[in-house]
């Protein structure tokens, strides 16, 4: 049913259907998370359908942004935001899962227009991040997850990220929070103004 979701959310994009899209995307959230695994706190796993739920609920805010109904994004943020911040608490343990988490935090703080808060959630990210040595976290579904939203705004910006941009950041987590942190904001902003989106299906 996933696919088909964003089969359908895709096709509203292309049409500037933006809310019949964040309506999709919603749908694929939910979905996902109903298919999340719920291990005990010490045995979190990275799988694919957590980092989907995350991705799929950013899609839905911003596209109900682009539609032009901020309480409905502003709704699909907050739902997104309780969602991190329960994995945030009772699941994540290793630091670079509660960077993670910030910097979901920031994400979705960009997508409702609240620069200042999520500045101070990718700084937060930064910090947590700067004891992890092993960057093969970067390779877990979730991680290459919550890099999508990222690469998908800044394609439609026409800034997109370049394959040595993605390799290079691969070695730090400090490069990936900066890029999105120096350029994302802005890409948002010239998406919102030219209304023209067509996010991965990933």
């Amino acid at each position: 049913m996933t696919i088909q979701y964003m089969d359908k959310a895709e096709d509203a994009c292309e049409q500037r259907a933006y809310a019949k899209a964040g309506q999709q995307y919603t749908f694929a959230a939910y979905e996902a998370l109903l298919k999340c695994d719920y291990p005990e706190p010490e045995m979190i796993s990275t799988g694919a359908n957590l980092g989907r739920t995350f991705y799929y609920f950013e899609n839905a805010a911003f596209t109900f942004r682009l539609a032009g109904n901020p309480a409905r994004a502003a709704n699909r943020v907050e739902q997104a935001i309780l969602i991190v911040e329960d994995f945030d608490e009772y699941y994540f343990h290793p630091d670079v899962l509660h960077g993670l988490a910030q910097e979901c935090l920031a994400d979705l703080e960009l997508i409702r227009g609240n620069e200042d808060v999520a500045m101070t959630h990718y700084d937060r990210a930064a910090e947590l991040y700067e004891p992890v040595t092993d960057t093969a976290w970067m390779a877990e579904t979730i991680f290459e997850y919550a890099f999508e939203f990222f690469r998908g705004v800044m394609h439609a910006a026409g800034s997109p990220v370049s394959v040595e941009e993605q390799l290079s950041m691969l070695d730090s987590f400090e490069k990936r929070v900066t890029a999105k942190r120096e350029r994302l904001p802005r890409a948002i902003e010239t998406v919102v103004t030219t209304g023209e989106y067509q996010p991965s299906k990933y």
